[in-house]
């Protein structure tokens, strides 16, 4: 099995026009004739609905005062991406107005679209019922109808419902997946077949996976084992999702041939080496005795048969980097069953990658602390990313150390529990940390530059300083042109005024890679200051000033670099400056010398 890009399968291009005309409507600027006041409750209360959904979803928690006020948080949160607040504005902008019985105007079709995006079906559900004269938008009302009455168990009504859409597009993908389920729910397997076989292939002569592995579900679902096994055997050489390789290598399993399953599981091991389950899978399949693990089917009902379909379909439009796009398919996929873990991570990803860290967050935390999940260390790991980003300490520390419990030797939680130690000042707990990760992970370190450079901080911030530069040194082993490793050994030898020519070299060869970047500006300032180029190194540290103007120590640089030139006043007004940014009392204290 290959879980490598799957470079010919491009359904991103078959799916682009229709697509881009059914998303269209999110990112329309509209305007409405009613709308002629701004209302001066928006700023506040948009500022503070920004910040509700970091905790459990309230519904409604700030309502705004009249329909323009509510119109413009809308459009200002859609714009900027933020669906869950655009929904629940939207459902207020409409509930200002009589519902009438068609959708006619910018705001409703918008207001559907985000409902979709954000996740909030019951609001879709409502708007999915209105009469609409344009033919593209009614298809997309009876897909959300459709998984409406699926998810009521309302089998007739789906089909019927289902059978409405155009054949063609990315509604023939829908049609074709629901139909295909529904014929499994009635045991029709040729049924099920009949329907997939309407799934558009992008050329004749190469494989459809999503057919394929949507067929073998569905024979698998319907206890065709026979059949089942022959269609997965033949997806084994194509690009699968990670959901599909967990749904096969449970069927493989299942069956006895622990072999294969072993191989898939381990695959999957090798790409993502945080995923709980295939972890658990094959430390059981290493064991003659294996009954520590249930193993039961992963797809035990049509809805989550359809969930893993459409969430298929949602992984395979965000490997294309439409995000829009996946996530309206993704959090369809979670409607209709909430139970499958990897739609939740893959929304979060999504939200994550559209810069939506906040609302991300919720979709992690669904995971980060479930028992048994199927891959809650990521989960886990991420959200803590999330919570640092966003300056929240100890919820950061109180996911990795959850996490740490469940997994005591993961070297991905150990290292970002140390990584975070060493920023917040605790340098001689993460060296605790940093030797038990070389305690239990020595047969698999001498790659990963990410450890030994993590470590040299911590060495760097104790004035360990020759062993950070050995590990800067094996770092640069292992990722040999890394512009992030180059700058820091460069810097580590010009602050100590040793081995210039070297670190000239290496912090120009980095500055290649990012010429902007502002710390690596910084550090070629301070070879040029030890090479007393002083004017020289002042013009380095005024250009990474502009990239990063609060940074105690160019400030403290720049200033140092005025004085050597006789700019007095200059150098202590930069010191001043220094002194304001930092908590750092010895700094303080050092810098009130010089100012002295």
């Amino acid at each position: 099995m290959s879980l490598s890009d799957f470079k010919s399968f491009i359904i991103h291009s078959a799916l682009y026009g229709l697509t881009c005309l059914l998303l269209s409507f999110i990112f329309l600027t509209a305007t409405s004739s009613k709308n002629t006041t701004i209302a001066s409750d928006f700023d506040k209360t948009f500022s503070q609905h920004e910040n509700y959904n970091q905790g459990l979803k309230v519904k409604n928690p700030f309502f705004m005062k009249t329909q323009t006020s509510a119109y413009l948080a809308a459009r200002f949160a859609k714009n900027n991406k933020q669906w869950d607040a655009a929904s629940e504005f939207y459902e207020q902008v409409l509930s200002f107005s009589d519902h009438e019985k068609s959708i006619n105007s910018h705001e409703e079709k918008t207001a559907f679209l985000v409902a979709i995006t954000s996740g909030n079906f019951d609001f879709a559900y409502k708007l999915s019922q209105k009469e609409s004269a344009e033919e593209e938008f009614r298809a997309l009302q009876k897909t959300i109808l459709t998984l409406h009455h699926l998810k009521n168990s309302n089998y007739k009504a789906a089909e019927e419902t289902v059978s409405f859409l155009p054949n063609e597009g990315v509604h023939l993908y829908f049609k074709s997946i629901a139909l295909a389920w529904l014929n499994a729910q009635k045991i029709k397997p040729v049924g099920a077949k009949a329907a997939l076989s309407n799934l558009p292939r992008i050329r004749s002569d190469i494989k459809n996976p999503l057919e394929d592995i949507t067929y073998g579900m569905t024979l698998d679902y319907l206890n065709d084992s026979e059949q089942a096994r022959s269609v997965y055997k033949d997806a084994l050489s194509q690009h699968m999702t990670l959901a599909s390789a967990l749904n096969v290598a449970n069927f493989f399993e299942r069956h006895g041939d622990n072999a294969t399953a072993k191989k898939l599981y381990e695959d999957i091991f090798l790409m993502r080496p945080n995923h709980d389950l295939s972890h658990r899978k094959i430390n059981a399949l290493n064991k003659a005795n294996q009954t520590s693990l249930t193993i039961e089917p992963r797809i035990q009902s049509l809805n989550e048969g359809l969930g893993y379909s459409l969430l298929n379909l949602a992984t395979f439009l965000f490997e294309q980097n439409s995000e829009e796009t996946a996530l309206v398919y993704a959090q369809m996929a979670l409607e209709i069953a909430p139970t499958i873990d990897e739609s939740w991570i893959l929304v979060g990803d999504i939200l994550s990658r559209l810069g939506q860290d906040k609302t991300a967050i919720r979709y992690y935390q669904h995971l980060a602390f479930k028992e048994n999940a199927v891959n809650s260390t990521n989960a886990g790991l991420k959200l803590a990313d999330l919570y640092h980003t966003l300056g929240q300490n100890g919820k950061t520390l109180e996911v990795l150390e959850h996490a740490q419990k469940q997994w005591p030797t993961n070297k991905d939680i150990l290292l970002s529990k140390a990584n975070f130690q060493q920023q917040y000042n605790e340098a001689e707990t993460a060296l605790e940390l940093y030797k038990r990760i070389e305690e239990s992970h020595s047969d698999n370190l001498k790659n990963d530059w990410k450890f030994y450079f993590s470590r040299a901080l911590t060495f760097h911030e104790l004035g360990q300083l020759d062993k950070a530069e050995k590990d800067l040194q094996q770092a640069l082993k292992a990722s040999p042109s890394n512009p992030v490793l180059l700058n820091h050994l460069g810097y580590l030898w010009a602050s100590q005024g040793k081995k210039l020519d070297e670190a000239y070299s290496m912090i120009d060869h980095a500055l290649l890679f990012e010429p902007n970047n502002g710390y690596f500006l910084d550090s070629m300032g301070v070879v040029l200051y030890q090479q007393k180029r002083f004017e020289e190194a002042i013009k380095m540290f005024e250009s990474a000033i502009k990239e990063i103007p609060f940074h105690t120590d160019v400030l403290e640089n720049l200033g140092d670099a005025y004085w050597q030139v006789g700019r007095y006043q200059e150098a202590r007004y930069q010191w001043r400056k220094a002194q304001d940014k930092t908590r750092s009392s010895k700094l303080i204290d050092a810098l009130n010398s010089k100012i002295e």
